[in-house]
């Protein structure tokens, strides 16, 4: 009985941390709303989510190559982070023409 409720705290405060740290980033933004007018915000708002999704396709799946090749024993995570590292910075230049 006591690893069941070992479990459920431990399931408990992961679910707990992760409230706090949403509502601290909803506190932020919330703040950041407050202290510029609308059309400020909405550019950072746009120039954020276009940053997300850049990040986003320069990982080119990297995720699950990074469980996938090291179970079957090949070494490819230094390949890997140099990919992902010339793809961000190629992708970071070109975002900062953009803005």
């Amino acid at each position: 009985m006591d690893s069941i409720k070992k479990k459920i705290f431990d399931i408990s405060s992961i679910g707990v941390t992760d409230v706090i740290g949403i509502g601290t980033a909803a506190i932020f933004w919330f703040y950041i709303a407050s202290s510029l007018g609308p059309e400020s915000y909405g550019e950072i708002t746009f120039l954020t989510s276009i940053a997300a999704l850049v990040a986003g396709i320069t990982v080119f799946g990297s995720n699950t190559t990074l469980m996938v090749f090291p179970a079957k024993k090949i070494d490819l995570q230094s390949t890997l982070y140099l990919i992902v590292l010339v793809a961000n910075l190629i992708a970071g230049i070109l975002f900062s023409f953009y803005s």
